[in-house]
């Protein structure tokens, strides 16, 4: 009898605890749900909420001190708090820069922006320009995987301001959406005998080291915004993409990411320079100057200033090899990777191509990210590989085009349809960027892009995602194949 009562009372207890968790509050929403104040590292800020309420937007966060005076050419130092809460409703400034417009075949949409009022203070350009922009969702609070963009620009120009940038459509899929600026130019990567002899800056390197910054910024604060930091995947564009390779080949970028996605462009069959080259390059004015003397320089001298070869060198710090010899030597870093590009890249790229053996240059870029594939699996494989082909054209191009321009991909993965061109968006753009976006997401998400038709990782064999009105999986003819390798070379 005494067990008996016992069992009972112990059943009563039971009955009236999940009473009790019943009627308990549910989980509380955290601050940044609704844009308000929040803290990250260097004080407390405060954002805003689209109109419809569903993505906290932050802008113009600083994630290192400003690369300023005795700052200018060094690796970036941890940020510098301030007081009180910093308004980031506006965008931080972009690297300093030549003034941005419209050329060529990129319209407004894919240039940053450049109203002042859009801007905190009104500073669009400034050498003062470590900061970057956070979208979230606001009805899902935590675990949410992260991904971090980086602008392209050719290393010389470029800001996360352009509206084919915006992330808040990827953030309604509860993926944390990041953009960052980091230096352009000269003040990004240059190297002197000079900067050189400083020990462990990484000359030459500024930029990448910026986005190194970034990175693990992202680590100690994207939870703060429902962020996993243990799930960031690392994209970009053009020379974003570069710097995507370069951080992926980079040991000082180790664990601050676990999926790439590279999109138009592919440092396979470069050369990086070496830093003595990169030293032997620097403009006649500057090279001899000692640090003092460079650091003493008016930034107005140094807008628009650009090298003739930009981008990373291999300076044995941040980078100890090109991004072909890392995969191959099994030093990379281990990362699932989403690799592509648009039929008409080549515009600002000379790739390989033979009419009289029916090669077009979208066959020759196919077997360049293969070359991915295989040196990633000649380096003791790295993870999946997926690769794709972007060849839908896309309304609005100027009459005399017949295909995508270099970016011309990125508003299909973000689902940005500019008004820019509103009169000419179909519902078949739209249907190629739900697949898009999807890919990007849930490869964001796994590892691995979620598609129908399905979209398996690449063995090697030259089988590729085509982008298109219909998407579908294709494989380059092993014949024409076989050219363009004897023509490059590479492994």
């Amino acid at each position: 009898m005494k067990k008996l009562i016992f069992s009972v009372g112990m059943i009563a207890c039971l009955l009236f605890g999940l009473l009790l968790a019943g009627c308990a509050d549910p989980e509380q929403p955290p601050a940044y749900v609704t844009g308000g104040e929040i803290s990250v590292s260097g004080g407390k800020i405060s954002g805003y909420c689209t109109d419809d309420g569903e993505v906290a937007v932050y802008k113009g966060i600083p994630y290192a001190a400003a690369p300023v005076g005795e700052l200018r050419w060094k690796a970036p130092q941890p940020v510098e708090p301030w007081e009180g809460v910093l308004d980031c409703t506006l965008w931080g400034a972009n690297a300093l820069q030549n003034d941005a417009s419209e050329f060529s075949y990129w319209t407004k949409e894919y240039i940053q922006d450049t109203d002042p009022t859009h801007y905190r203070d009104g500073i669009v350009y400034s050498e003062d320009c470590l900061n970057l922009n956070v979208w979230s969702s606001t009805d899902k609070y935590k675990n949410k995987p992260v991904l971090v963009f980086i602008h392209g620009g050719g290393y010389n120009s470029g800001g996360a301001s352009c509206e084919v940038y915006d992330g808040q459509n990827v953030a309604r899929e509860d993926v944390v959406f990041v953009s960052i600026h980091y230096r352009v130019g000269v003040l990004g990567y240059l190297a002197t005998e000079s900067l050189a002899a400083e020990e462990e800056q990484g000359a030459g390197n500024y930029g990448l080291l910026d986005q190194i910054a970034a990175l693990r910024w992202v680590q100690e604060n994207i939870e703060t915004f429902g962020g996993d930091p243990g799930n960031v995947t690392v994209m970009g564009q053009s020379a974003g993409a570069g710097s995507v390779n370069a951080l992926i080949s980079s040991p000082l970028a180790e664990g601050l990411f676990v999926n790439a996605v590279s999109a138009s462009h592919n440092s396979i069959n470069r050369d990086w320079q070496t830093l003595d080259e990169r030293i032997a390059q620097a403009p006649a004015d500057l090279k001899d100057l000692t640090t003092e003397e460079l650091r003493a320089l008016p930034a107005s001298s140094l807008k628009g200033r650009t090298l003739s070869t930009g981008g990373h060198c291999v300076d044995g710090y941040a980078l100890t090899g090109t991004y072909r010899e890392t995969l191959l030597s099994g030093k990379a870093n281990d990362v699932n990777l989403m690799t592509g590009m648009v039929a008409y890249d080549n515009l600002l790229s000379s790739v390989y191509s033979n009419a009289s053996k029916g090669i077009t240059v979208g066959d020759s870029m196919i077997v360049l990210q293969n070359y991915v594939v295989q040196a990633r699996r000649l380096g003791d494989y790295y993870g999946n590989a997926y690769v794709y082909f972007f060849d839908y054209n896309v309304p609005g191009n100027t009459p005399d085009t017949t295909g995508p321009y270099h970016t011309y991909d990125i508003p299909y993965f973000f689902g940005v349809f500019s008004a820019e061109r509103a009169e000419k968006w179909t519902q078949a753009d739209r249907d190629l960027s739900r697949f898009m976006m999807g890919a990007l997401v849930s490869f964001c998400a796994q590892g691995a892009p979620q598609t129908d038709p399905a979209w398996e990782a690449s063995k090697g064999e030259y089988e590729y995602m085509n982008f298109n009105t219909a998407c579908s999986v294709k494989r380059l003819d092993a014949e024409k194949a076989a050219i363009v390798e004897e023509y490059y070379q590479l492994l």
